[in-house]
């Protein structure tokens, strides 16, 4: 029972910090394309903009996975040379030149804006 409510403390601790509008803490959602364009072009914040490189790097990682489990391709090809400075930009401009798009889920455009200007894998080659 007492590990039970340390637990819960804990829990409710996190969601408190998390969900909070004070200091540091505050919500880290990237759920549509208008919260993943705030993250990554917030000026004054180092922590939103590590979160945004951090968000494009799990978003490569489960492209690579699905391709993986699938037996298929992945779906964006980046070449060896670009930098996740560069891909945070292309991110950046795609969700400023399409704002009719950016109530959608920030993975599927981010996937999108990648693969809009460094190919599909599944047509390099051809």
């Amino acid at each position: 029972m007492y590990r039970m409510r340390s637990y819960i403390c804990v829990a409710a601790a996190i969601s408190l910090g998390v969900t909070s509008n004070v200091g540091f803490a505050r919500p880290l959602s990237t759920s549509s394309g208008n919260d993943l364009l705030e993250l990554c072009t917030s000026e004054n914040e180092t922590v939103s903009i590590a979160l945004c490189y951090g968000f494009i790097a799990g978003l490569l990682s489960r492209d690579r996975l699905a391709g993986a489990i699938s037996k298929g391709s992945q779906i964006v090809c980046l070449p060896d040379s670009v930098t996740r400075g560069q891909m945070r930009e292309v991110i950046v401009a795609f969700l400023r030149s399409h704002p009719e798009k950016r109530h959608f889920d920030a993975g599927g455009l981010a996937l999108e804006a990648l693969e809009a200007a460094f190919g599909h894998c599944a047509l390099q080659g051809l």
